[in-house]
């Protein structure tokens, strides 16, 4: 085999390799992306193990205060939430969960937040969606949070 031969079969041989290792890359990511979890309606107990942790805020949308503050953190023990904003603790407190059932709206609500209560809804991939102002169709509003 002459060197030209030995060249053209590594370049197809790296090719190869790479577009498998991109396809394996792509399966996982099309994995996580799929990742999601229905907690609305969910009592505390089935709640609490998805949303312990830090979590940062991304924004507001809906009713009438939409913000973003990529400097507040709200992290969950399984007892706790301490919220800070630029690394200084600006709330520490043992939530109470309370079930309502108001238009519109069913299920368990955390109280004691700076934002009143709120009610996580879901998590997909790694953002978890909270409501507050639930039952209120003019002023409901979902807080969205990325895992840290």
């Amino acid at each position: 085999m002459n060197k030209k031969n030995t060249i053209i079969i590594l370049c197809l041989l790296s090719f190869v390799c790479l577009a498998s290792i991109l396809s394996c890359q792509k399966e996982s990511n099309d994995n996580k992306e799929n990742y999601s979890i229905d907690l609305y309606g969910k009592s505390p107990d089935e709640i609490q193990p998805y949303i312990q942790g830090k979590w940062k805020l991304l924004s507001s949308y809906g009713g009438f205060i939409n913000y973003r503050d990529s400097n507040i953190l709200w992290t969950f023990t399984k007892d706790h939430l301490v919220i800070t904003k630029n690394g200084k603790i600006t709330t520490d407190i043992i939530p109470t969960w309370i079930y309502l059932d108001i238009s519109g709206f069913t299920g368990y609500v955390l109280t004691g937040t700076p934002v009143g209560g709120v009610s996580p809804n879901r998590i997909h991939n790694d953002s978890l969606f909270m409501e507050m102002n639930l039952g209120d169709l003019v002023a409901s509003t979902t807080i969205s949070f990325f895992k840290k």
